[in-house]
């Protein structure tokens, strides 16, 4: 390999590391906005709560109730 191929793969190993990190650092910063939005939707939501059933699950004799706003599509679990 001569000198100029290998400063070319030298330059696209930075280049693809360097971007990496910055879209690393993207879906980080985006999923702390996206977690703090969810979190005060739920907060300052008006639930608007219905029970429903789940359709009877394998190994289960019965379906399993379920609680969830329809507004914000909290759970009651997540709630």
């Amino acid at each position: 390999m001569n000198n100029i191929d290998n400063n070319i793969m030298i330059e696209t190993i930075n280049h693809l590391k360097s971007s990496l990190k910055e879209l690393k650092n993207l879906v980080f910063y985006k999923e702390e906005m996206l977690n703090k939005l969810i979190l005060h939707q739920r907060e300052n939501c008006k639930h608007n709560w219905i029970i429903d059933s789940t359709d009877q699950i394998d190994g289960y004799k019965e379906s399993v109730n379920i609680k969830y706003c329809t507004i914000c599509n909290c759970t009651d679990t997540t709630f």
